[in-house]
């Protein structure tokens, strides 16, 4: 809740985009900011992008490290890792044993 209300400070009518943008002078009004598809879209994923990258997160610590080394000795390049690779990396290259 307190998210979403500091996203209606932030692209209200007097919010502080709208203030930004009449004191450089780019506008001579406020813009309508908050009330249309991109303000919705940008609410959604603030609010719900914990709760998508959270269980990734948990899955991507649970994967084997030897299926990295069984991927390259059936032929994987370890120079040119695949898109989700790419990001699973980092998770892995975190874990310790």
């Amino acid at each position: 809740m307190v998210r979403t209300y500091a996203w209606i400070v932030i692209l209200g009518d007097h919010g502080l985009i709208n203030n930004l943008l009449l004191d450089i002078g780019l506008v001579s009004g406020p813009q309508p900011l908050i009330n249309n598809r991109v303000a919705v879209y940008v609410g959604i994923v603030h609010i719900m992008l914990p709760m998508i990258i959270l269980p990734l997160v948990s899955v991507m610590m649970a994967i084997d490290r030897s299926l990295m080394v069984a991927a390259r000795s059936m032929g994987a390049r370890p120079d040119a890792p695949t898109a989700p690779q790419k990001y699973s990396l980092i998770v892995l290259a975190e874990r310790t044993y």
